[in-house]
C-alpha cells in the first residue's frame, strides 16, 4: 500500500521495548507542515493511546516484568525456607539419630550432603543471578528465575519427607 502525494502524515509515536522511551516519527525534516512542528514539539510524551499516562493498555514486556518480579521474590522467599531447613535438619537428624536403627536411604543422603544447604545457596545465586541481569536491562535472566522456582519446588518437598522418614519407618515396625 503506498500513500498518494497528498496524504497527510502527522506522525507515528513509537516506544522503545528495552527502554520504554517514546519516539516520534514524522515528515522529512524539510517539510514544515503544522501538524510536524507539533509532533516534534511533543516528542518524548506518549501519546493519548498508549501505555502511560495518558493511555491505558498494558504491554507484553510490563507483563512479563511483573511476573519476572514475581517470580524474583518467590524464588527469594523459597531460598530463604530452604535455609530455614538447613537449621531445622540438625534436629531432624539427631531426633533420628536417638530412635536407632538405620536411616533410610534418601534421609542419610539429606542429611550427609547437607541438601537444604546446597539447594539454598543454589537458588539464591540463581536468583541473584537473575536479578542483576534484570537490573542490566537484559531478559536473558528469565531462566535463572524458572531454575531456582524448579529447584525450590522440587527440593523443598524432597528435603521434608527426608526428615519424616525415619518416623514414618519407625511406626511401620510396630506392630
Amino acid at each position: 500500500m503506498t500513500l498518494g502525494a497528498d496524504a497527510a502524515m502527522s506522525g507515528l509515536a513509537v516506544q522503545c521495548t528495552r527502554c520504554g522511551e517514546w519516539v516520534r516519527l514524522g515528515p522529512a525534516p524539510g517539510a514544515a507542515s503544522p501538524s510536524s512542528r507539533a509532533a516534534a514539539a511533543a516528542q518524548g510524551a506518549p501519546p493519548a493511546w498508549g501505555p502511560g499516562a495518558g493511555g491505558g493498555a498494558v504491554t507484553v514486556g510490563m507483563l512479563g516484568g511483573a511476573l519476572e518480579v514475581l517470580g524474583l521474590a518467590a524464588a527469594a522467599a523459597g531460598g530463604l525456607m530452604l535455609l530455614a531447613l538447613g537449621f531445622a535438619a540438625r534436629s531432624f537428624e539427631g531426633m533420628a539419630k536417638e530412635l536407632g536403627g538405620d536411616l533410610p536411604g534418601l534421609s542419610a543422603f539429606v542429611f550427609k550432603a547437607h541438601l537444604p544447604w546446597v539447594l539454598a545457596a543454589l537458588v539464591l545465586v540463581l536468583a541473584a543471578g537473575a536479578l542483576v541481569v534484570r537490573l542490566r536491562g537484559g531478559t536473558a535472566g528469565r531462566w535463572m528465575v524458572g531454575a531456582a522456582l524448579a529447584l525450590v519446588l522440587v527440593g523443598a518437598p524432597v528435603c521434608i519427607i527426608s526428615f519424616y522418614l525415619p518416623v514414618f519407618s519407625l511406626a511401620g515396625s510396630i506392630k
